[in-house]
């Protein structure tokens, strides 16, 4: 039996595993990721394992619902696991620059501010109060009284000496002075004095002498006295001011007495206010914007406050360095840019802490530093807040070095597996931080269990997005459009967002023609306009084969020519597009040449095709004799790069007819691999390459001898477009599959090229070429003798 096979309607026809139903109004909806146990076995794994590294990647295409997915998991999880702590930050008393971060209890964090916010309140109003209480007045007093007393009684003393020696004694100006006392017991006169004998004043004068030194002495008492007094009235102060705060901080200590950080600092915060006990006496009188600064460093910085019940679930859309790990502000004050600790801001990775944090790993790697602060973060096992350096150099400012706050969370990395694979072998940290691949598959198999769960799926996103209900063929037709995407008949795409903006739109033509049920005719009317949306550039494309521009042959024989089939991808549309192959051969040395890869226009997967190609050639015809001829082969008429070796097999078969001189026909192009045997191997877009070709064979006409070569092992990835499988009902299109590069001369070859002969083609191919390479041998050998 012959291993060509011309593919029948049946062979093209996509079989359905789709249970009975009218329409989609009779399925229970569900959101269930399809056929990725792989996946989410792998999530749950990592998410039990509470040790260092096991941080997830999530791998895989965009539109699978992966996202959508992981973060309904997380927050289900989450709901049930333990409310992590509040953080705040504090001034510490004892290095301004390093403010304290405290760990509290869930949802504390409010209640402390508001504690110690009134208590600042409560201070500064009861001060007032404290020190004019009777019982103060009364000590204050009582001290002065006193004091005073001992001061008169040294005064008094001054003076009954003074009156003894009669003399007055009075305080002037520049200190005191003794003034001399006439008959009357009145001061005397200046004139009074002078008109004094000389012995009486010599006597005046030695009495004052003689009371000055005692009244040094009494002054010298005095100012001690006073000196004490005062000192005594601050102690009062003191201590009255220490027993009022010491009863006030003890309430919030008693509170708070769970957390030995948090008490340190109420002593920390009390011994600071009784060493600025003059601010707090003097209250009234303080500048107000000294005052409010004066009592910020009283505040708390509530960094982090878990109101709700459950660990926290962060996505965080922008992965910045600063948004990560959070940053410090500041205020222009006069030129210079100040902060202080309540100005430090959370980060995304604080506000995750005790919880989970997803990210997008092409956003993380885009942005500056985040994937650089992230990692840090993780390796040392604390968030450290920190400004970028230098970033606000032109300006003098105030750094603070905030004290770090250890991290417990589970980082989510969202992200391609072109991503995964360039971390995991450039990056050492990427190994020891995401422990567990999650990746999902692009394709479901297409089973009954499967097919179901799709079913109840698109009946989710129907009610979810209020659309209309679909009928069983519009389902039927839908399921045939993931296929397609799929490129296998045997599987459904697993990229949930195309199977959603087609239903979008199906919707809307539904809505518009006033249909009750999306059908059938909605979703190809849809498929048919998103089509034409996107199909410019194929369209310009195949005018250009139109008017002669790109040349073809799709009828007729010829030697050394061959259509070639490929796919160009401009991302949200694909086509086939058909270059012909041409090979000329000629005599030489077995070299075969590549001119695409000659003049740089190759990638590398191209040239190791014609390598092989050269080694199967070489092995075919090369074994008895050596290869006495040299080819040329170049795809006319393209300008831009040329990668992949599905053309290998339409090259090898172009070669071969040059070769043996024998024309070939062009109504059949080829795509295919071909290793060294010449075993036909699979290629990729094989649908979108036949559609290319059906269109062209379409522009110049049909008439039957048209069709392609594809490999045999893709005969499952045949969905075809309906036109495409009528043309083939009709015997107007014709579809081969082969195994090797044999079974192509078995249908390319003109019908009288076997007539009368019992021998296979490829027999009488490979004859006609062994008796052109000893020609070309014979000939060459002449031309070295000659």
């Amino acid at each position: 039996m012959s291993p060509v096979k011309k593919l029948s309607v049946e062979d093209l026809t996509v079989k359905f595993n789709l249970p009975k139903f009218k329409n989609t109004s009779e399925i229970k909806p569900e959101y269930k990721l399809i056929d990725q146990d792989r996946a989410i076995d792998a999530i749950n794994f990592a998410l039990d394992i509470q040790q260092f590294g096991y941080n997830i990647y999530v791998c895989g295409y965009e539109g699978i619902g992966k996202r959508s997915y992981l973060i309904d998991l997380l927050k289900k999880r989450a709901k049930d696991e333990k409310t992590p702590s509040d953080w705040i930050y504090v001034y510490n008393f004892e290095d301004v620059y390093k403010p304290l971060a405290i760990e509290l209890k869930p949802g504390t964090a409010n209640i402390l501010k508001n504690d110690l916010n009134q208590f600042v309140d409560e201070l500064c109003e009861e001060i007032t109060e404290l020190f004019s209480s009777e019982e103060y007045e009364k000590r204050r007093n009582d001290l002065i009284d006193y004091y005073e007393k001992m001061i008169i009684d040294l005064a008094d003393e001054l003076n009954e000496k003074s009156k003894e020696k009669k003399l007055i004694f009075k305080y002037t100006n520049d200190g005191f002075a003794f003034i001399p006392i006439n008959c009357n017991n009145k001061e005397m006169t200046e004139q009074e004095y002078i008109d004094l004998p000389d012995e009486e004043k010599e006597q005046i004068n030695k009495n004052v002498s003689d009371l000055r030194n005692l009244a040094y002495e009494i002054l010298r008492k005095t100012k001690a006295l006073k000196k004490e007094m005062n000192q005594k009235l601050k102690d009062l102060e003191f201590s009255f001011f220490t027993l009022y705060i010491e009863d006030k901080i003890s309430s919030l200590i008693d509170k708070y007495n769970y957390n030995d950080k948090l008490v340190k600092y109420f002593n920390s915060l009390k011994n600071d206010i009784i060493d600025n006990l003059d601010v707090f006496i003097d209250i009234e009188n303080v500048d107000k914007d000294f005052l409010e600064a004066f009592l910020s460093r009283y505040d708390v910085n509530v960094f982090v406050n878990n109101l709700g019940e459950g660990a926290p679930v962060i996505i965080e859309e922008t992965p910045e360095y600063q948004k990560l790990i959070g940053l410090i502000e500041y205020e222009n004050k006069s030129g210079n840019l100040v902060t202080d600790f309540t100005m430090i801001q959370p980060g995304s990775l604080h506000y995750a802490n005790g919880g989970y944090l997803v990210v997008d790993a092409r956003k993380l790697l885009e942005s500056f530093w985040g994937y650089e602060a992230l990692k840090r973060t993780l390796m040392l096992g604390k968030i450290t807040i920190e400004n970028f350096k230098n970033q606000l150099d032109i300006i003098p400012i105030e750094n603070l070095k905030p004290e770090a706050i250890p991290i417990k969370t589970k980082v989510i990395m969202i992200g391609s597996p072109e991503i995964y694979y360039l971390l995991y072998n450039y990056d050492e940290d990427f190994k020891k931080l995401f422990k567990i691949k999650a990746e999902f598959n692009n394709k479901i198999k297409d089973n009954y269990d499967n097919i179901n769960c799709f079913l109840k799926l698109i009946k989710y996103l129907i009610d979810e997005k209020k659309f209309k209900d679909i009928t069983y063929e519009g389902v039927q037709e839908l399921v045939y459009y993931s296929k397609k995407l799929s490129e296998n008949k045997n599987y459904l795409t697993s990229n949930i967002s195309n199977i959603l903006e087609i239903l979008e739109q199906a919707n809307h033509i539904a809505k518009n023609n006033k249909r009750k049920f999306i059908d059938q005719d909605d979703i190809k009317a849809a498929l048919i306009k998103k089509e034409k949306r996107n199909s410019l550039i194929r369209d310009e494309v195949i005018e250009l084969y139109e008017n002669n521009k790109y040349l073809i042959d799709v009828k007729g024989y010829k030697v050394g020519q061959v259509n070639a089939l490929s796919v160009i991808d401009y991302g949200d549309y694909e086509f086939g597009r058909v270059n012909r192959v041409t090979v000329n051969t000629f005599s030489g040395v077995g070299n075969i040449i590549n001119i695409d890869r000659e003049v740089g226009l190759s990638g590398s997967i191209f040239n190791k095709a014609i390598l092989i190609l050269t080694g199967y050639i070489g092995e075919r015809f090369g074994k008895v004799n050596n290869l006495s001829f040299n080819a040329s082969i170049c795809f006319e008429q393209m300008y831009g790069e040329i990668d992949g070796d599905s053309a290998t097999l339409a090259e090898t078969v172009a070669l071969i007819s040059s070769l043996a001189e024998v024309p070939i026909n062009q109504g059949i192009a080829i795509t295919g691999s071909v290793n060294q045997k010449g075993t036909v191997q699979a290629v990729g877009g094989v649908n979108t390459k036949i559609r290319g070709y059906f269109d062209i064979c379409r522009l110049y006409g049909l008439d039957g001898t048209q069709g392609v070569i594809i490999p045999e092992s893709n005969l499952d990835d045949l969905v075809l477009d309906d036109d495409i499988i009528e043309a083939v009902k009709e015997n107007m299109f014709s579809i081969y599959t082969v195994t090797n590069v044999e079974d192509c001369f078995d249908i390319i070859l003109e019908p009288t090229f076997k007539k009368g002969r019992k021998n296979k083609n490829f027999d009488l191919i490979e004859e006609k070429i062994l008796k052109r390479i000893e020609k070309l041998k014979e000939k060459k050998e002449k031309s070295k003798k000659e």
